[in-house]
């Protein structure tokens, strides 16, 4: 781990970068170096890797009321530090249930819809990974 003076980052709140390191440039990814303070002043740089993040899906019926699809969401941490947390969101539907494993309603009306699933390792690191599903 790299030790930078307190002073270096005085004002600095949240996303800190000690000389050396560089943010996460994955695309989906964003991630905030996190610190603590250490003895004689000097601030310890916390190494933070965002999480991997895949998403599949499979049909699992087609009602009158919509199609239903079954998200699985596999994610890892790298730094295995936190339990990771799962947000859902889509441009059409309903998800239902929460963590890896929810299910997606998509509306009767034809059309094209995206779902997203942003998993967060709660120590400021989240990747985003998207599907997109067609009603005929």
């Amino acid at each position: 781990m790299r030790l930078v003076p307190a002073m270096l980052l005085t004002g600095v709140v949240a996303a800190i970068c000690a000389p050396g390191w560089a943010q996460d440039s994955r695309p989906g990814t964003r991630c905030t170096r996190m610190h603590t303070r250490g003895p004689h002043g000097l601030v310890r740089v916390l190494p933070n890797r965002p999480p991997t993040v895949s998403l599949r899906t499979a049909t699992v019926r087609g009602s009158e009321g919509g199609l239903v699809v079954q998200l699985k969401t596999t994610a890892k941490d790298p730094d295995g530090d936190h339990p990771l947390l799962y947000t859902y969101s889509t441009t059409g539907g309903r998800i239902v249930g929460d963590g890896p494993v929810v299910l997606w309603t998509l509306p009767s009306q034809p059309g094209t819809y995206m779902v997203s699933v942003e998993v967060d390792d709660q120590l400021g690191c989240t990747s985003v990974e998207s599907a997109e599903q067609t009603v005929p």
